[in-house]
């Protein structure tokens, strides 16, 4: 994909919450890195630029690992998908034409809800969807929404805990948007 990086570098900033490098613009313009090292914003540079013009059509969810920068050991991995789709997710929201993203059943993510619960019945365990993934191994599944009034989008509060087998750890997901 040809992006016009004059125009897009603002809506990034803007979307991502912060000013990028010269060095960093000048990656996404030529693909040469003058910066070298851990914690420059490296990743963060190539996680933008992949996003934007990766174009060997859409990238499987359980292969974005496979697609990571520098190689840092397997829990670097994880942590560059988790890292690759939040900005990923900045940029979609900001506008901006992503690649597509796809589940393991070949739907694109991103077009289904953030986070669906399902539960059958008092005696089954719930069913859960996180950005189009299911989430196994629960341990503990919270989300609770509250108001002040009907003007308002409320505050929303997301807890999954899971056990992740490879890690052998119990992982945690806590998203919490505040009152606005």
């Amino acid at each position: 994909m040809l992006v016009n990086w004059c125009a897009t570098i603002p809506i990034i900033e803007k979307a991502l919450g912060f000013t990028l490098h010269d060095w960093q613009k000048r990656y996404l313009y030529t693909g040469e890195y003058t910066a070298f090292g851990r914690a420059t914003g490296r990743t963060t540079a190539y996680c933008i630029k992949l996003a934007l013009t990766y174009s060997d059509g859409p990238i499987k969810i359980g292969d974005i690992e496979k697609h990571h920068d520098e190689d840092h050991g397997h829990r670097y991995h994880r942590w560059f998908r988790s890292f690759f789709l939040d900005i990923w997710e900045r940029l979609k929201e900001a506008g901006l034409p992503v690649v597509e993203i796809v589940d393991k059943g070949g739907r694109v993510i991103g077009q289904e809800p953030l986070l669906i619960i399902e539960v059958k019945d008092m005696e089954s365990v719930p069913v859960v969807r996180y950005k189009g993934e299911d989430i196994t191994g629960k341990v503990r599944v919270g989300y609770q929404w509250r108001t002040k009034g009907d003007s308002d989008l409320g505050n929303h509060n997301i807890l999954l805990e899971y056990v992740d087998k490879e890690q052998q750890s119990v992982q945690e997901i806590n998203l919490r948007r505040l009152f606005t």
